[in-house]
């Protein structure tokens, strides 16, 4: 998987998309932990208005509800 290209996310979220992807090339078999943190994290930030509405949904599509979890 790719990282999205979305510019001036809080390093939170930079960090949590960096650990999840790298866990996901390390061949670790359960992710819940990584995304559990990257969907709490995309929610805490959203809230506080440090992304909005559109680029939470974009990564919790991507991420989150994309082939990750569902897969």
């Amino acid at each position: 998987m790719e990282k999205l290209n979305i510019k001036d996310l809080p390093e939170i979220l930079e960090n949590d998309i960096n650990i999840l992807l790298n866990a996901i090339s390390n061949g670790e078999e359960f992710l819940d932990c990584e995304l559990s943190e990257l969907r709490a994290d995309i929610n805490q930030c959203e809230s506080c208005h440090l992304i909005d509405g559109y680029t939470a949904k974009l990564l919790r599509d991507y991420y989150i509800k994309g082939g990750i979890e569902n897969g």
